[in-house]
């Protein structure tokens, strides 16, 4: 996010950026800022433990009073471990809500998560009971 390869060697500062714009236009609302995760030209080849976060975009919207804008945000994983994985990718984005809204003097809004394959693995038996029961009572 902060150390994106630029194809001419140099990096990208994609959250400074993002940052920077929110500060410079205070009255714009319904922007849409997206911070590229994975490089293309290394994506031929996905190893095994590689990030799985894809996208991060961020939208702005006006608050009910107006006096501040509020962060939204959308992430898109293509791969997601509910087990070992998701509960903590969640809190991190949490983290970079928060801090985005402390250096954007703007509030909270709505954080997404999308994945593309998400899953709890087999031998987790006991959170695979409690979905059916969940899923049971709904039903």
């Amino acid at each position: 996010m902060i150390n994106y390869p630029a194809p001419n060697g140099n990096s990208i500062d994609q959250l400074g950026i993002i940052i920077d714009n929110i500060r410079s236009r205070p009255k714009n609302y319904g922007s849409s800022y997206a911070m590229v995760i994975p490089c293309p030209h290394k994506e031929i080849k996905k190893i095994r433990g590689a990030p799985c976060l894809n996208y991060v975009t961020i939208q702005t919207e006006k608050s009910s009073n107006g006096n501040k804008k509020i962060i939204n945000m959308l992430a898109v994983y293509r791969n997601h471990n509910f087990t070992k994985r998701a509960y903590g990718n969640y809190y991190g984005l949490c983290e970079l809500m928060k801090y985005i809204t402390s250096e954007t003097n703007s509030q909270i809004g709505v954080l997404t998560c999308v994945s593309s394959h998400a899953y709890a693995p087999n031998y987790h038996v006991e959170l695979l009971r409690l979905a059916n029961t969940i899923l049971g009572d709904i039903a």
